[in-house]
């Protein structure tokens, strides 16, 4: 993971820079943008993150994702605590909502869940993507399916997507922070809605029309 990868944390360290801000600095949006508050030199060094380092790395990230799979599938929920970074700065949130401010806290609402849990099954999309950041730090995006049965037999079925910084410490890969989002109602049920939303438009333009007399009343759309 060697020279580079101290490099780009020395630098980082040096300049004082957490390293979310490096994470977010490197990812492609960021690297589009670290140029207003990142050395020019610091941003040339990340441009020169090998082909053949990125593809290892990917396909590392790649085989991991699988093995997170496997695991909270076979073993349960519980396997979720190995994958998460035991790190004060680790965080997960779920939507709009930040489910785990730490790893402390992370510990404690697995324990929970895993209680509640007798059937689990995570499964990834096929449009898995990693982009790797540098040697030990990648982005991992992926739509994702799960299937949870409780300890009363109901059973929920979620589709989101997954977005987190997975990190290469101590010989292995854990998720640095994790971002769930759940796919929200069919479009059946937003198009129930649409009528409602179209009528009070109208209205809205109907009235504010009105405020200018009857020879403004006819209003053309480009």
């Amino acid at each position: 993971m060697g020279a580079y990868s101290g490099v780009c944390k020395t630098y980082a360290c040096r300049q004082k820079i957490s390293r979310a801000h490096l994470a977010i600095g490197l990812s492609p949006i960021g690297r589009s943008l670290c140029g207003m508050w990142l050395p020019q030199r610091f941003v040339e060094h990340v441009a020169m993150l090998d082909t053949g380092t990125r593809l290892r790395s990917r396909e590392d990230v790649k085989a991991y994702t699988s093995a997170v799979a496997h695991d909270v599938t076979q073993p349960g929920p519980a396997a979720w605590r190995r994958h998460f970074a035991d790190s004060p700065s680790f965080f997960m949130a779920s939507g709009s909502h930040l489910v785990f401010p730490n790893s402390a806290s992370a510990t404690k609402g697995i324990q929970d869940f895993a209680r509640t849990i007798n059937h689990m099954e995570l499964h990834w999309g096929e449009d898995l993507r990693v982009d790797p950041l540098t040697p030990d730090l990648a982005v991992i995006a992926t739509p994702w399916h799960e299937i949870r049965v409780d300890t009363s037999g109901n059973r929920v079925d979620e589709t989101g997507f997954f977005t987190a910084i997975a990190e290469y410490r101590n010989g292995h890969w854990q998720f640095w922070n994790a971002h769930w989002s759940v796919a929200g109602p069919p479009p059946a049920v937003r198009q129930l809605h649409e009528p409602v939303r179209l009528n009070s438009w109208m209205r809205r333009i109907s009235q504010e029309a009105s405020h200018f007399g009857p020879q403004s009343r006819s209003i053309t759309f480009q």
